[in-house]
């Protein structure tokens, strides 16, 4: 799995884009598919936030050009876990983070699917402001 999908979007960028361009800028990956995994509201009833976490697949190096690391990305260690020892994290209650949850098991649930519910990282998505 790639970029958590919470990618800060720049002026007139679609979610999509920004997505591929918060992979390069985080951890110097590009993908050769992505596709929608999940739709979340934040904090439904509270908020009107909601995002789209993205599925990257055939991951390989790549380098954002003129992205200089400042503040949380400065410095910020990566790596890769198998998807079976994230959904254990969860499950154990050591990932706490919303986002990532959904994220890892909606995942989980997809492959065990074989991945045939995976959107097309271009699917309609009428809840987000931008779209209204």
């Amino acid at each position: 799995m790639g970029s958590s999908g919470r990618a800060a979007r720049q002026a007139g960028e679609d979610p999509r884009s920004a997505a591929s361009r918060e992979l390069r800028e985080e951890v110097d990956l590009d993908a050769g598919s992505w596709h929608v995994l999940v739709d979340i509201f934040t904090s439904p009833g509270a908020l009107s936030e909601n995002l789209r976490v993205f599925l990257a697949r055939d991951v390989h190096p790549a380098v954002a050009e003129g992205f200089v690391r400042e503040g949380e990305e400065h410095g910020m260690p990566t790596g890769w876990v198998a998807l079976d020892d994230a959904v254990d994290a969860v499950l154990a209650g050591r990932v706490h983070n919303g986002v990532a949850v959904s994220a890892i098991l909606g995942a989980s649930a997809a492959r065990q699917r074989n991945w045939e519910t995976l959107r097309p990282a271009d699917a309609p998505w009428p809840e987000h402001p931008a779209y209204r």
